[in-house]
């Protein structure tokens, strides 16, 4: 790693050490690879929940946690992002806050 990736790397360390997450009161899409390890328990919400006030959903992405940016899973998400985005940017005021389909 070079000076400047380490660098970079330290400053997202320590901003996420002193970052604390508020509640989130929206609608939330989760997309988590499919392929997870055998030997793990798995929690589906990672410890979020407590962050979330809204329905919450979970999509299986081809793929691993890093692999499902790669084809054939990151064609997937690509899909799965524009049906629950589609007409976002049509959107203004607090129209934009209603629930997703």
């Amino acid at each position: 790693m070079t000076g400047a990736l380490r660098a970079l790397d330290q400053v997202i360390y320590l901003a996420a050490q002193q970052y604390t997450p508020k509640l989130y009161r929206g609608r939330v899409a989760v997309f988590r690879g499919a392929k997870r390890p055998l030997a793990e328990e798995w929690d589906p919400a990672a410890g979020w929940p407590e962050l979330w006030t809204a329905d919450v959903r979970f999509d299986d992405i081809p793929g691993g946690h890093l692999t499902m940016f790669h084809p054939p899973g990151v064609s997937v998400l690509g899909e799965r992002l524009r049906h629950l985005l589609g007409g976002f940017h049509e959107r203004s005021g607090p129209e934009m806050a209603r629930p997703l389909p």
